[in-house]
Parts: C-alpha cells; sequence; structure tokens
C-alpha cells in the first residue's frame, strides 16, 4: 500500500491545515486528515472494502466497509459510522479519546469488539435508524472488550442492544448510561448468560426507557449476575428482568455507598439479590420476586408492596427498614430490623403483611424514635417467631406477643415495683 499526504492550503477552523490521504492509486479511496489542533479526521466515502495500516491518533471516521489492520492510539474522538453492514474490530484501541459508534441496524449484525480495548474517554452507541435494533457486541474470549481496567462510561442510545459475550467484558467500575431520547425506543443491557460487574447505572433523562435483562430472545442461555458498584444515588424505573422471551435468570449483587432505588412494576428478575454496601430501595416494586440477602453494611428499605415471592434475609450486620409489605422476613443473627416509627397501636405500626422470622442474635433498633413512658407497637406480620434484641433505647423491654413484636417501659422511678406508666 502506497501513503502519500500531501499539504493543502484550506484551513480548519481558521487556524489548521488539511492534510490528503491517498491509500493505494485510486482516486476514490481520497481520505481527508485535518492537522491543527485536533489531528487527524479520517473519512472513508467508498463503497468498498480498504486497509489502513499503523497507528491513528486524533479524531477518526470509519465508514462502510473500511478496515483496520494494526491497533489504534486515538487522543480525540474516533467516530465508527457502519450504517449498513456488520463491522468486527480486533484492533486494540489506547489512549485518551473516545468512541462514537453509529451501528447497523439489524436483528443479527452489528459492531463487535474483541480486543482488549484500553482507551480513557466515553464510548457512546447509537443505531444507525433510530427505532430499528442496533447490537453492540463485546466479544473478547480473555478478558474485558472494554476499558480494560477499571474505569470508563459506555452510552447507550435508542434501539441499542448492548450485549457481552464473554464475562466481565466491561471493566469492573465502568458506568453505565442510557441516553434514549425518542420515548418510542428503549436501550438494552442484555447479559446473555454472563456475569457482568458494572460502576454506576444511570438511567439517563428518560428512566423508564432503560432494559436491564438477560436475554431478549435468546434461548439455551445460562443465568447471570450483574455486580453494580453504585456510588451516586439513583432511581431505575425501567426494566430489569430475567428476559423478553427465552431462558436464564437475572441476579443483581449491590456493593458501593449509594442509594439504588428499583421502583415500579417492570422490575420483576427472579434470580439473587445480594446487597452488600449502601441501601437498595425497593419502591412499590410490585413484580418483585427477588429472594434477596442483606448483610455486611448493607440496607433494604421497603415502601409500599413487592411482589407475592419475594423474602428479605438480614444477616452479618445487613439492615432492612421502612413501612412496606413483604411476604417473608427473616433476620438472622447480627441481622437488624430498623424501626422508622412506633405507635401505641396496631393502625400505626409496621405491618408487614407477612412472616417474620428472628433468629437468635438478631436485633431490633429504635434509634432515633421520640418515645414516653407508654407500650408501643413495633412491627406484625401474619406469623412472627422469635425475640429480638433491643438496642437504641434504654428503659423498655422487647417482647413477642400475639403475631406482634412490642417495646414495654421499664422505668420505675419512686422504686414500689410499678412501673411509671402503670401509676
Amino acid at each position: 500500500m502506497v501513503l502519500i499526504v500531501g499539504i493543502h492550503p484550506k484551513m480548519f477552523n481558521g487556524r489548521a491545515l488539511s492534510s490528503y490521504l491517498h491509500l493505494g492509486v485510486r482516486s476514490s479511496a481520497l481520505r481527508r486528515l485535518w492537522a491543527g489542533f485536533i489531528f487527524g479526521l479520517l473519512a472513508s466515502t467508498s463503497a468498498y472494502s480498504q486497509t489502513l495500516s499503523g497507528t491513528l491518533t486524533g479524531i477518526n471516521t470509519l465508514n462502510d466497509t473500511t478496515t483496520l489492520v494494526g491497533n489504534i492510539t486515538n487522543n480525540g474522538v474516533l467516530i465508527i459510522n457502519k450504517t449498513t453492514t456488520t463491522f468486527t474490530l480486533t484492533n486494540l484501541i489506547s489512549g485518551t479519546g473516545s468512541l462514537r459508534a453509529i451501528v447497523a441496524a439489524s436483528p443479527t449484525g452489528g459492531l463487535i469488539m474483541t480486543a482488549a480495548n484500553g482507551y480513557g474517554g466515553v464510548t457512546q452507541v447509537d443505531s444507525s435508524s433510530s427505532g430499528s435494533r442496533a447490537n453492540f457486541i463485546l466479544s473478547n474470549p480473555v478478558g474485558a472488550a472494554l476499558y480494560k481496567g477499571t474505569n470508563g462510561q459506555i452510552i447507550i442510545g435508542n434501539s441499542v442492544y448492548l450485549q457481552t459475550k464473554g464475562a466481565n467484558q466491561l471493566g469492573s467500575n465502568v458506568n453505565v448510561r442510557w441516553n434514549v431520547t425518542n420515548n418510542a425506543n428503549y436501550g438494552y443491557f442484555v447479559l446473555l448468560g454472563q456475569n457482568q460487574a458494572v460502576g454506576n447505572l444511570d438511567p439517563g433523562t428518560d428512566a423508564a426507557r432503560a432494559v436491564i435483562e438477560n436475554t431478549e430472545g435468546e434461548t439455551g442461555v445460562a443465568n447471570s449476575i450483574l455486580t453494580v458498584h453504585q456510588t451516586s444515588d439513583v432511581l431505575f424505573t425501567g426494566f430489569i428482568r430475567n428476559t423478553s422471551t427465552g431462558s436464564g435468570t437475572l441476579g443483581i449483587i449491590k456493593n458501593g455507598s449509594g442509594k439504588l432505588t428499583l421502583t415500579g412494576a417492570n422490575i420483576s428478575y427472579t434470580g439473587t439479590s445480594v446487597v452488600n454496601e449502601g441501601e437498595m430501595v425497593l419502591s412499590n416494586a410490585t413484580a418483585y420476586v427477588s429472594a434477596t440477602t442483606v448483610q455486611n453494611s448493607g440496607v433494604v428499605r421497603l415502601i409500599g408492596s413487592v411482589g407475592a415471592g419475594a423474602s428479605v434475609v438480614a444477616t452479618n450486620g445487613g439492615t432492612v427498614e421502612g413501612s412496606g409489605t413483604i411476604p417473608s422476613l427473616s433476620i438472622r443473627s447480627n441481622g437488624l430490623v430498623k424501626i422508622a416509627s412506633a405507635s401505641t397501636n396496631s393502625a400505626g405500626a409496621w405491618n408487614t403483611g407477612g412472616t417474620i422470622n428472628f433468629n437468635i442474635g438478631s436485633k431490633i433498633d429504635v434509634t432515633g424514635l421520640s418515645l414516653s413512658q407508654q407500650p408501643y407497637i413495633l412491627i406484625r406480620g401474619s406469623s412472627v417467631s422469635g425475640t429480638p434484641i433491643l438496642q437504641g433505647v434504654t428503659g423498655f423491654t422487647v417482647a413477642n406477643s400475639s403475631n406482634t413484636i412490642t417495646l414495654t417501659p421499664t422505668l420505675d422511678s419512686d422504686g414500689d415495683g410499678l412501673t411509671d406508666y402503670q401509676e
């Protein structure tokens, strides 16, 4: 291949020269390379295959059936505009730049990345035809295909299906954001039976259009687990589900100090959930049926109702709090139920509506409540077993009576054997 670079006096933004790349001997293979503060806009206008060997630096555009051989150093914005064909990018991209991909709308094709790419900028993916499915496939068989380190951000646009065909195709702390601007479309994160760890989830301005799922019609697919290191607070009102059709379940592990609020009838995945850190809020997640374990410093907060098959187990420092209904609540050794309010009558108590089991060593916390010397009802269920250890207050005892955990004052100021509230 012959590479000839020529200078032309045309100005770029009034202060940089343009250069021309001739690939081979055909004039129709002309590429333009803009030089200056931003170096290297490579634009293909041909409809046949070309090969560019070597290293690219700067802002580059690859169109149609262009093929690259060799690694890419990108310190600007690399634009891949593949509107009609499937494109497999085996080249390793490094540098500080970003990737902007416009992917061919196709139910089976799309953009496939297979190298251990380590560039530092944002990856934004959109469909070439808004409303038509475009696949962005990460398929590195030996490690992450995007952000092989830990940090980065990927933005899922209208009708884009981000698919992972290997475990942990994203670096362990990559933020996943949706940018679905057409309210008739959705953006999809499809795990395809592969376990993935990510950073923050950000559903964007139209949170109801974000979809996380194991499969989108595929069969014979294993179960998957998405580990989320959420350090920011976010409200997720979109879909978190096993599949639209197909096989395999989805589970969630919540790490990070942030609050992840799941709300609405589209939170329906059936795999297990584990909350290790921060807070996961279930707010009227009426289809939520996951078997949930909260532990370490994690918190599960219940607001409103969850699905009939849901259960929560608090253990080893995990906390459950709120006022919502839950079919099954189990507090194990060093697990904690935190009471937000207490009532002198059952109407104002936390009525879980389900079974509650307090194991030996479990705790109930009333820290912050304003209590006077009178009995209180803390929590009720359809069936309550065990008696927790009371913490957060003195001068009271806790008891289990008639499926109700009650708080009874013990203060006897005058020492006559009767508590103050009895006198």
